[in-house]
């Protein structure tokens, strides 16, 4: 998760920062969130074996 956390903060430093004075914490929270959910479902899908698979 920390590995995540540094890798999107690097993909944030390179695009610019996207946030505004006017987004709430929670909100910015729950965005933070998404998108390290999105990235470790990627990089789990790509370290598991053939013989398994993933639902959601």
């Amino acid at each position: 998760m920390l590995t995540l956390a540094s890798k999107l903060k690097r993909d944030d430093g390179l695009k610019g920062s996207r946030t505004s004075a006017s987004t709430s914490d929670s909100t910015r929270r729950v965005s933070v969130r998404d998108k390290l959910l999105v990235k470790e479902v990627a990089e789990l899908e790509a370290n598991l074996p053939c013989t398994c698979k993933v639902h959601f």
